[in-house]
């Protein structure tokens, strides 16, 4: 389905619930309207565009590309989080998308996962190594820190583990690449 179309009905679902969740046929039997499937080509096609050259042993294929915009889409779906949100944390956190980077300070795979948060998050079955445990872990900290922060930039210092400094400027780098993957821009 063009992604186009798919914002434009969700948003009318989102405005009109009523109208669009309870429509009845003549002899009054209910409709019940087929789940919308989120489109994941524009997401993973820009991955792709704008990863960096990836030196690593865990440079995601073409098909795990695919496959990680997937597991987004699901996850913002599933936690109610913005995609473009998720996409511009992954692009700070591993331009490369190298599923197998690890930070200076010990931080693994694509969504730059701490190891001591691997069981602080039960949800997430996956390793964090994997590119389902990382979206996962990703996702759910992230919501975890929105949920419990007071501003969106406040929760992205959290998920960083900034405490001052250069770091500071963490949220801007998010925002930047979130804007350069916006529904608009599909």
């Amino acid at each position: 389905m063009n992604t186009k179309i798919f914002l434009v009905l969700l948003f009318l679902v989102a405005v009109w619930p009523s109208h669009f969740m309870s429509l009845e046929m003549p002899e009054g039997r209910l409709v019940v309207p087929e789940p919308l499937e989120s489109d994941s080509g524009p997401l993973a096609a820009h991955l792709k565009n704008v990863r960096w050259s990836c030196p690593g042993e865990g440079c995601l294929s073409e098909s795990d590309i695919d496959r990680l915009a997937g597991e987004i889409f699901s996850q913002a779906d599933s936690l109610d989080l913005d995609v473009a949100l998720l996409v511009g944390i992954l692009m700070v956190e591993n331009p490369w998308l190298d599923s197998l980077a690890v930070s200076s300070a010990g931080a693994v795979g694509l969504y730059q996962v701490m190891p001591m948060h691997r069981e602080a998050w039960p949800e997430c079955e996956d390793a964090i190594e994997t590119v389902a445990g990382s979206v996962c872990h990703g996702s759910v900290i992230i919501h975890d820190f929105l949920q419990r922060r007071d501003s969106r930039d406040m929760a992205l210092l959290a998920y960083n583990g900034c405490k001052g400094g250069p770091c500071e400027v963490y949220p801007e780098k998010v925002s930047g690449y979130s804007e350069q993957f916006l529904p608009e821009t599909w």
